[in-house]
C-alpha cells in the first residue's frame, strides 16, 4: 500500500470516529429540534469552507492530485470538528457529487465570469437590450451515470469500507433567479427596464424560473434527486436536519421531500412594490414545488418580509443579515420561523477582531428574539483563517453564554 493511500485511510478512520461520536449525535438532535420549531437550545456554526487558508498546502501529504483533493476535504472536516466546539456536523458518509452535464450552460449567449483577486466574481452581462432576449437558448441537464459510478467505485476502493460513500446532487436547491437576471442583463438594465421595458423583465424572470423548474423536474423524473436533510446546506449556512423530511415509501426522492433555498440579494435596492410585482410570483412558483423554504441570504428583509410570507407559505428559516433591522425582524418572525442570524464578517475576519462590536451584535440579536432558543447563529463569508483559532473559539464561547 503506497503512502498516499495510507494517509487517506488514516484520515478516514479519524473522520469515522468523530462522525459516529456522541458529540455529533447531540448536535444533530439540536439542529433537528430547532428546525422542528421545538428547540432545546440555539445552535451556532462558523463556515470554514470559504477560508482559503484553513487547510494549507504544507499540511497536505498526498502526491497524487486526485487523492490530494480527497485528503484536503477529509482534513478540512477533521480540523473543523476538533478545533471548534460549534455545531458543525461531520456526516457518517462521505458524499460525492453526481457528475452533471449541461448543454448551453451559458444560456446560449456567452454568459461568462471572471474572478478578481478579492474573491469577487464578475459577470459579462451579455444581454444588452430587450431584443437580445430572443437569443437565449434552452439549457438541458443530465447525469453522467457511468462517470458518477466510476467516481463512487474509486472512493469506495480508496476508503476500503472505513467510510461509506453516497452520491448526491449539491447546490441544486438554490434557484438564484435574481442573480441570473443580474448576470445576464446587468444592474443598470435591471433598474431601467422595470420602468421602460417591464415586459422584458417579466420575460427574463419567467425564462430563468422555467429553466430552473424544468431542470428540477427532469432530475426528479430520472430518479437522481437526493435528500438534503442532513449536513447539506438547507440555506445560508444552515444545515438541513429536520424530522419530517424522509424518503418516500418507494425510495424515490421528490421535490416535495426537500428544502429549497430562495433568496433575492440583487433586488434589495428595488422597492418592495416592484419586488412583489416582478419577482415574488416566480419565487412562489418555485417554493411551492418543495417541502420547506429557507428564505434569504445577505439582503435586508425588514421592509418586505410581510409580503414574502403572504406568497411563500412553507418558510421554515429566515436569514436575518447584518443589513436587516433585527428588532423589526424579531416582531415579524415571532415564533413562527427560525431566526437565522448572520454575524458581520469584518468583526472577526480582521487580524484583531472587533469584539466590542461582536458583543453588541449578539446582544441586539438576543434582544430581538421572541423565543431565545429559536435561533441559529451563523458566521459566514469569512475568507481568511490566519491560523488563529482562538478568535473563533472566543466567539463560540460568547454565543454559548447566551444559553
Amino acid at each position: 500500500m503506497n503512502a498516499d493511500i495510507q494517509r487517506i485511510r488514516a484520515l478516514a478512520k479519524q473522520w469515522a470516529q468523530l462522525a459516529n461520536g456522541n458529540a455529533m449525535k447531540e448536535k444533530i438532535d439540536a439542529w433537528t429540534k430547532l428546525h422542528d420549531l421545538h428547540p432545546v437550545r440555539p445552535v451556532c456554526i462558523i463556515e470554514t469552507e470559504l477560508m482559503s487558508d484553513f487547510v494549507t498546502q504544507t499540511e497536505l501529504k498526498c502526491e497524487d492530485s486526485a487523492l490530494r483533493g480527497v485528503e484536503q476535504r477529509l482534513l478540512h472536516g477533521i480540523k473543523h470538528a476538533t478545533l471548534f466546539d460549534d455545531d458543525y456536523v461531520l456526516n457518517r458518509a462521505y458524499k460525492a457529487d453526481f457528475v452533471l452535464r449541461c448543454e448551453n450552460y451559458d444560456y446560449g449567449v456567452g454568459l461568462a465570469y471572471r474572478t478578481l483577486e478579492n474573491h469577487a466574481v464578475v459577470a459579462n452581462h451579455p444581454i444588452e437590450k430587450p431584443s437580445d432576449l430572443r437569443k437565449l437558448k434552452k439549457r438541458t441537464f443530465s447525469v453522467d451515470i457511468e462517470a458518477s459510478r466510476s467516481q463512487k467505485n474509486f472512493l469506495e476502493d480508496l476508503f476500503d469500507g472505513i467510510i461509506p460513500v453516497q452520491l448526491q446532487l449539491s447546490d441544486f436547491n438554490l434557484p438564484q433567479i435574481s442573480k441570473y437576471v443580474f448576470d445576464l442583463i446587468g444592474m443598470e438594465n435591471l433598474y431601467f427596464w422595470m420602468i421602460d421595458e417591464p415586459n422584458a423583465i417579466r420575460e427574463i424572470v419567467g425564462y430563468i424560473k422555467d429553466d430552473y423548474i424544468e431542470k428540477m423536474r427532469t432530475l426528479e423524473k430520472s430518479g437522481f434527486l437526493t435528500l438534503n436533510n442532513e449536513n447539506q446546506y438547507a440555506g445560508s449556512g444552515s444545515l438541513g436536519y429536520i424530522s419530517d423530511i424522509k424518503r418516500s415509501a418507494d425510495a424515490r426522492v421528490r421535490l416535495q421531500d426537500m428544502w429549497v433555498w430562495i433568496e433575492s440579494q440583487e433586488t434589495e435596492t428595488i422597492s418592495p412594490d416592484m419586488f412583489e410585482e416582478f419577482f415574488l410570483p416566480a419565487l412562489k412558483e418555485i417554493a411551492d414545488l418543495f417541502r420547506y423554504t429557507y428564505y434569504g441570504c445577505c439582503e435586508h428583509l425588514h421592509d418586505r418580509f410581510d409580503r414574502i410570507e403572504q406568497y411563500i407559505r412553507n418558510i421554515r428559516c429566515v436569514s436575518v443579515s447584518p443589513w436587516s433591522d433585527k428588532k423589526i425582524m424579531g416582531k415579524l418572525l415571532k415564533n413562527n420561523y427560525v431566526f437565522s442570524a448572520k454575524l458581520t464578517p469584518q468583526f472577526i475576519s480582521q487580524a484583531i477582531p472587533d469584539e466590542r462590536s461582536q458583543d453588541k451584535e449578539l446582544a441586539d440579536i438576543f434582544d430581538a428574539l421572541q423565543d431565545k432558543k429559536l435561533v441559529e447563529y451563523i458566521y459566514r463569508d469569512v475568507y481568511e483563517y490566519r491560523n488563529d483559532p482562538e478568535k473563533f473559539r472566543r466567539w463560540i464561547a460568547k454565543v454559548k453564554k447566551l444559553y
